[in-house]
């Protein structure tokens, strides 16, 4: 079985579960979201969440490697 990726958030002194927008979690936390310090870790939208974190972890993983 295989869990959410998670992240230690700073702000929050919490482990903050990555398969969720940044939207989502900002609500549920009770945050701005404006200044997160994980915010290029967050799927971008509900829709990528549903798709399943090991899917969008790997689309990030891809957009952020250096093209050349």
């Amino acid at each position: 079985m295989f869990g959410s990726p998670m992240s230690f958030c700073p702000a929050r002194n919490d482990w903050i579960a990555l398969d969720q927008s940044l939207e989502e979690c900002a609500l549920s936390h009770r945050c701005s979201g404006g200044e997160c310090a994980l915010r290029a870790l967050f799927v971008a939208s509900s829709a990528e969440a549903a798709r399943g974190p090991a899917e969008s972890l790997r689309t990030r993983r891809q957009a952020a490697l250096p093209q050349g």
